[in-house]
Protein backbone atom coordinates (compact mmCIF):
# COMPACT_ATOMS: atom_id res chain seq x y z
CA UNK A 1 0.00 0.00 0.00
CA UNK A 2 1.27 3.56 -0.89
CA UNK A 3 2.55 5.91 1.71
CA UNK A 4 1.88 9.23 2.11
CA UNK A 5 3.74 12.17 3.31
CA UNK A 6 1.31 14.76 4.76
CA UNK A 7 0.41 18.14 6.19
CA UNK A 8 -2.45 18.88 8.36
CA UNK A 9 -4.25 20.97 10.64
CA UNK A 10 -6.64 20.32 13.32
CA UNK A 11 -9.95 22.11 14.20
CA UNK A 12 -7.70 24.70 16.28
CA UNK A 13 -5.67 25.27 13.29
CA UNK A 14 -2.64 23.72 14.76
CA UNK A 15 -0.33 22.59 11.57
CA UNK A 16 0.42 18.59 12.03
CA UNK A 17 3.08 16.67 9.69
CA UNK A 18 3.73 12.82 9.01
CA UNK A 19 3.05 10.00 7.40
CA UNK A 20 0.26 7.59 6.65
CA UNK A 21 -0.57 4.50 4.49
CA UNK A 22 -3.40 4.74 2.43
CA UNK A 23 -4.51 3.11 -1.11
CA UNK A 24 -4.99 6.58 -2.41
CA UNK A 25 -4.79 10.28 -1.95
CA UNK A 26 -8.84 10.44 -1.11
CA UNK A 27 -8.15 7.40 0.89
CA UNK A 28 -6.11 9.39 2.70
CA UNK A 29 -8.25 12.35 3.60
CA UNK A 30 -10.65 10.22 4.73
CA UNK A 31 -8.26 8.93 7.40
CA UNK A 32 -7.16 12.38 8.21
CA UNK A 33 -10.34 13.60 9.04
CA UNK A 34 -11.32 10.53 10.90
CA UNK A 35 -8.73 11.75 13.31
CA UNK A 36 -9.84 15.12 13.14
CA UNK A 37 -7.30 16.51 10.63
CA UNK A 38 -7.84 18.79 7.68
CA UNK A 39 -5.31 17.74 5.14
CA UNK A 40 -3.76 21.22 3.46
CA UNK A 41 -0.79 18.90 1.47
CA UNK A 42 0.00 15.41 0.22
CA UNK A 43 2.67 13.77 -1.36
CA UNK A 44 3.44 10.04 -2.30
CA UNK A 45 6.64 8.43 -1.07
CA UNK A 46 8.97 5.56 -2.65
CA UNK A 47 11.18 3.42 -0.04
CA UNK A 48 12.91 0.95 -1.46
CA UNK A 49 16.80 0.23 -2.79
CA UNK A 50 17.33 3.89 -2.81
CA UNK A 51 17.60 4.29 0.99
CA UNK A 52 14.35 6.08 1.65
CA UNK A 53 14.62 8.77 -0.63
CA UNK A 54 11.45 10.59 -1.87
CA UNK A 55 10.24 11.31 -5.06
CA UNK A 56 7.55 13.89 -5.94
CA UNK A 57 5.22 14.29 -9.38
CA UNK A 58 7.21 17.16 -10.47
CA UNK A 59 4.82 19.88 -11.72
CA UNK A 60 5.48 22.26 -14.71
CA UNK A 61 2.35 24.51 -13.99
CA UNK A 62 3.64 28.61 -13.29
CA UNK A 63 1.73 30.93 -11.36
CA UNK A 64 -0.31 32.18 -14.48
CA UNK A 65 -1.69 28.67 -15.13
CA UNK A 66 -3.04 28.34 -11.60
CA UNK A 67 -4.93 31.89 -11.66
CA UNK A 68 -6.27 31.53 -15.35
CA UNK A 69 -7.74 28.04 -13.78
CA UNK A 70 -9.54 29.38 -10.92
CA UNK A 71 -10.59 32.46 -12.52
CA UNK A 72 -12.34 30.19 -15.49
CA UNK A 73 -13.41 28.29 -12.58
CA UNK A 74 -15.04 31.20 -10.69
CA UNK A 75 -16.60 32.63 -13.98
CA UNK A 76 -18.07 28.97 -14.71
CA UNK A 77 -19.50 29.20 -11.24
CA UNK A 78 -20.58 32.58 -11.74
CA UNK A 79 -22.62 31.35 -14.53
CA UNK A 80 -24.36 28.87 -12.41
CA UNK A 81 -22.50 25.72 -14.35
CA UNK A 82 -22.35 22.35 -12.11
CA UNK A 83 -18.60 21.57 -11.06
CA UNK A 84 -18.47 18.76 -13.46
CA UNK A 85 -19.09 20.89 -16.31
CA UNK A 86 -17.20 23.81 -15.16
CA UNK A 87 -14.65 21.54 -15.23
CA UNK A 88 -15.85 19.88 -18.12
CA UNK A 89 -14.99 23.14 -20.25
CA UNK A 90 -11.77 23.53 -18.17
CA UNK A 91 -10.49 20.38 -19.44
CA UNK A 92 -11.59 21.49 -22.93
CA UNK A 93 -9.24 24.34 -23.43
CA UNK A 94 -6.82 24.27 -26.73
CA UNK A 95 -3.35 26.25 -25.96
CA UNK A 96 -2.53 25.47 -22.74
CA UNK A 97 -1.96 21.81 -21.71
CA UNK A 98 -1.22 22.30 -18.12
CA UNK A 99 -4.12 23.53 -17.37
CA UNK A 100 -6.38 21.09 -19.34
CA UNK A 101 -4.50 18.75 -17.74
CA UNK A 102 -4.96 20.02 -14.20
CA UNK A 103 -8.65 20.18 -14.91
CA UNK A 104 -8.81 16.66 -16.46
CA UNK A 105 -7.24 15.24 -13.01
CA UNK A 106 -9.60 17.48 -10.77
CA UNK A 107 -12.78 16.29 -12.68
CA UNK A 108 -11.71 12.37 -12.25
CA UNK A 109 -10.99 13.12 -8.46
CA UNK A 110 -14.88 14.95 -8.31
CA UNK A 111 -16.28 12.08 -10.90
CA UNK A 112 -14.97 9.56 -8.09
CA UNK A 113 -17.24 11.14 -5.62
CA UNK A 114 -14.51 13.20 -3.92
CA UNK A 115 -14.61 16.95 -3.72
CA UNK A 116 -13.08 20.27 -5.05
CA UNK A 117 -10.92 20.92 -2.20
CA UNK A 118 -10.04 16.95 -2.17
CA UNK A 119 -9.03 17.32 -6.08
CA UNK A 120 -6.74 20.15 -5.14
CA UNK A 121 -5.22 18.26 -2.26
CA UNK A 122 -4.29 15.67 -4.20
CA UNK A 123 -2.24 17.71 -6.54
CA UNK A 124 0.24 18.08 -3.72
CA UNK A 125 1.39 21.52 -3.03
CA UNK A 126 0.90 22.59 -6.28
CA UNK A 127 -2.33 24.95 -4.75
CA UNK A 128 -1.13 26.97 -1.24
CA UNK A 129 -3.08 25.35 2.29
CA UNK A 130 -4.83 28.90 2.34
CA UNK A 131 -6.34 28.77 -0.54
CA UNK A 132 -7.29 25.06 -0.11
CA UNK A 133 -8.84 25.39 3.34
CA UNK A 134 -11.14 28.36 1.92
CA UNK A 135 -12.42 26.13 -0.43
CA UNK A 136 -13.20 23.85 1.60
CA UNK A 137 -15.10 26.10 4.24
CA UNK A 138 -17.00 27.04 0.81
CA UNK A 139 -17.77 23.92 0.48
CA UNK A 140 -19.04 23.33 3.96
CA UNK A 141 -20.79 26.66 3.83
CA UNK A 142 -22.55 26.56 0.21
CA UNK A 143 -20.97 29.77 -0.76
CA UNK A 144 -18.54 28.53 -3.31
CA UNK A 145 -19.36 31.15 -5.76
CA UNK A 146 -18.22 33.43 -3.71
CA UNK A 147 -15.06 32.13 -2.37
CA UNK A 148 -13.83 30.90 -5.43
CA UNK A 149 -13.92 34.90 -7.04
CA UNK A 150 -12.23 35.38 -3.81
CA UNK A 151 -9.34 32.70 -4.12
CA UNK A 152 -8.50 33.81 -7.87
CA UNK A 153 -8.54 37.49 -6.81
CA UNK A 154 -6.06 36.68 -3.88
CA UNK A 155 -4.08 34.42 -6.57
CA UNK A 156 -4.32 37.33 -9.32
CA UNK A 157 -3.08 39.72 -6.47
CA UNK A 158 -0.10 37.60 -5.09
CA UNK A 159 0.91 37.01 -9.29
CA UNK A 160 0.90 40.78 -9.62
CA UNK A 161 3.04 41.14 -6.40
CA UNK A 162 5.21 39.03 -7.63
CA UNK A 163 5.76 40.42 -11.20
CA UNK A 164 5.81 43.68 -9.90
CA UNK A 165 9.30 42.97 -7.39
CA UNK A 166 10.53 40.89 -10.30
CA UNK A 167 10.98 44.14 -12.57
CA UNK A 168 11.76 45.87 -9.52
CA UNK A 169 14.82 43.49 -8.73
CA UNK A 170 15.95 43.63 -12.68
CA UNK A 171 17.73 46.73 -12.26
CA UNK A 172 19.89 46.33 -9.10
CA UNK A 173 21.02 42.82 -10.37
CA UNK A 174 22.15 44.07 -13.47
CA UNK A 175 24.25 46.47 -11.63
CA UNK A 176 25.36 44.38 -9.55
CA UNK A 177 26.63 41.98 -12.30
CA UNK A 178 27.97 44.68 -14.52
CA UNK A 179 30.19 45.59 -11.24
CA UNK A 180 31.25 42.17 -10.42
CA UNK A 181 32.35 41.77 -14.50
CA UNK A 182 34.05 45.14 -13.74
CA UNK A 183 35.96 43.56 -10.57
CA UNK A 184 37.00 40.42 -12.37
CA UNK A 185 38.56 42.60 -15.33
CA UNK A 186 40.52 44.74 -13.02
CA UNK A 187 41.76 41.81 -11.45
CA UNK A 188 42.27 39.58 -13.96
CA UNK A 189 43.96 42.42 -17.08
CA UNK A 190 44.24 45.58 -15.68
CA UNK A 191 46.22 44.83 -12.03
CA UNK A 192 48.65 42.21 -13.61
CA UNK A 193 49.56 44.75 -16.05
CA UNK A 194 50.90 47.17 -13.02
CA UNK A 195 52.49 44.36 -11.71
CA UNK A 196 56.35 44.71 -12.84
CA UNK A 197 56.22 48.83 -11.93
CA UNK A 198 55.13 48.07 -8.35
CA UNK A 199 58.04 45.45 -8.52
CA UNK A 200 60.58 47.82 -10.08
CA UNK A 201 59.18 50.48 -7.24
Amino acid sequence: MPQFKFTAIDENGKRTEGRQSAENGEALTQLLRKRGLIPVKFEPTINGIFGGLEFHRTKRLKDADLVLFMRNLSTYSDAALPLDKALTMLAGIKGNSTVSDLAKRILSHVNDGGTLSGGLVAEGSLFQPQYVALIQAGEAGGKMKSVLSDVADQMEDVLVLRQKLANALQYPVLVFIVAMATIVILMSVVLPQFAPIFEEA
